[in-house]
């Protein structure tokens, strides 16, 4: 992916969830006591992708990479799989 691709893809993602909404369907879904970034080995990671997705009606894959950008999951591959 080229930089003016990335850059696209990484104003569309804060576009389509913006940071204030994120945090807030965040800290209504989870815990506060929980580290950030989420350890992949729980299964609070994939299901906090989920919820993302539903709410602002955006794929999983488009979640999963906006969540790593902002630090609430441990990482994703290129196809938006946490990891």
């Amino acid at each position: 992916m080229d930089w003016t691709e990335w850059q696209a893809s990484y104003a569309a993602g804060a576009l389509l969830m913006p940071i204030s909404r994120l945090e807030a369907l965040i800290t209504a879904c989870l815990p506060a006591d929980l580290p950030a970034p989420l350890p992949v080995d729980q299964p609070t990671g994939p299901d906090l992708q989920q919820r993302a997705s539903e709410a602002f009606m955006v794929s999983p894959d488009a979640a999963a990479v906006r969540l790593a950008q902002l630090g609430y999951v441990a990482g994703c591959s290129s196809r938006g799989e946490i990891h």
